[in-house]
């Protein structure tokens, strides 16, 4: 399973192969990311109602980033994620604006 938790403590040249970038660029993304995700939610209350997530942050850019990659089917990041392949689209097109 691909997961943020498992590639941090991996050395810079085995994350920079999986994720397409070196870790301290995809620290530098993942800050900018919460800054945004931050302020979209204070200026839209219409945006905090529903389910919240089970995937964290870094997981989801990671998804982002290792398809962007790759170009693995949504059915095989579903599978490395253990979610759904519409919801692992759903991620993909909400982070890669």
């Amino acid at each position: 399973m691909l997961r943020f938790n498992s590639l941090r403590n991996k050395n810079n040249e085995e994350f920079t192969r999986k994720a397409g970038i070196p870790y301290d660029c995809f620290m530098i993304l993942l800050a900018r990311i919460k800054n945004e995700i931050s302020t979209t939610l204070l200026s839209n209350k219409l945006k905090r109602r529903g389910r919240k997530s089970s995937m964290i942050i870094e997981d989801k850019l990671l998804l982002t980033l290792y398809y962007l990659r790759h170009y693995p089917t949504f059915d095989n990041l579903g599978d490395l994620y253990n979610i759904c392949s519409s919801y692992a689209n759903d991620i993909y097109h909400e982070y890669h604006q």
